[in-house]
C-alpha cells in the first residue's frame, strides 16, 4: 500500500520533533499532524523497500505504527494500522525473515477482518494470498494451501464470475504448492485452470504483467 507522498519538505523534521517532545506536547502534536505523517512514513518505507533498503524501510514502518498507536491506541482496528502491518510484513518477507513476516501478516489479517463490514474485502484476500506465499517459503505447505484456498474463494467472490489476474495467480501458486508436496495430479488440475484463465485474460486484451 502506497500513500501519495506529501509535498511538505519538513515532514521528517516534524517526526523528529514529535519523537523528542514531552508526552503532553507530543499528544497535542500527534492529534494535529499524525494522519499526514503516517501517510508519508508508509510511503517513504515503501520507497526504501523498493530500493531494497529494507532496514531503513523497517524504521519508517515502525515509526508509522508508533504514531498510529499514540493517536488511536495500541491494537485499534484502523485501516492505516492494517496497511502498515501489511507493508511491514512484506518488508520482512523480502528480508527472508519469514517468522516476523508471518506475525505481521496475521496481525494485518486480523485487523482487516475487524474493519470489514461484510467479512470479505480485497485487502483481506491480498493478505491471505501473501500469507500463503510466506508459508510456502517456510515450507509449511499445509498452511500455505489453507491460505491460498481462502484467498481464492474470496477473490472469486469479489470478481463475481469475471476472470482476473488475482484468481489466475492464486490458481498458479496453489499448483506450485501442490507440486512442492509432490501432489502432481492436484498440481496439474490447478495449473490447467490457471492457464485457461491467463489465456482468457490475454484474449480479452488484458495485461499478464
Amino acid at each position: 500500500y502506497v500513500y501519495p507522498l506529501t509535498t511538505d519538505c519538513n515532514i521528517l523534521e516534524r517526526v523528529n520533533l514529535m519523537s523528542a517532545a514531552s508526552p503532553e506536547d507530543r499528544f497535542t502534536m500527534i492529534t494535529h499532524t499524525t494522519p499526514g505523517i503516517i501517510a508519508c512514513l508508509v510511503s517513504l518505507g515503501t520507497v526504501y523497500r523498493d530500493q531494497k533498503k529494507y532496514s531503513t524501510a523497517e524504521e519508517f514502518y515502525m515509526k508509522s505504527l508508533q504514531f498510529i498507536h499514540d493517536l488511536y491506541g495500541e491494537g485499534a482496528a484502523v485501516s492505516s494500522a492494517a496497511h502498515t502491518l501489511h507493508n511491514l510484513a512484506g518488508n520482512y518477507y523480502h528480508m527472508r525473515q519469514y517468522n516476523k513476516a508471518e506475525d505481521y501478516y496475521l496481525q494485518a489479517l486480523s485487523m482487516y477482518r475487524q474493519i470489514s463490514q461484510s467479512g470479505g474485502s480485497l485487502d483481506i484476500a491480498k493478505t491471505l494470498y501473501n500469507t500463503a506465499i510466506n508459508y510456502q517459503h517456510m515450507k509449511q505447505y499445509n498452511k500455505a494451501e489453507d491460505y491460498y484456498l481462502q484467498a481464492l474463494s474470496m477473490y472469486r467472490k469479489i470478481s463475481q464470475g469475471a476472470v482476473s489476474m488475482d484468481i489466475a495467480n492464486t490458481l498458479n501458486n496453489i499448483a506450485a504448492n501442490y507440486s512442492d508436496t509432490e501432489q502432481y495430479n492436484k498440481a496439474d488440475d490447478y495449473y490447467l485452470q490457471a492457464l485457461s484463465m491467463y489465456r482468457q485474460i490475454s484474449q480479452s486484451g488484458g495485461s499478464l504483467d
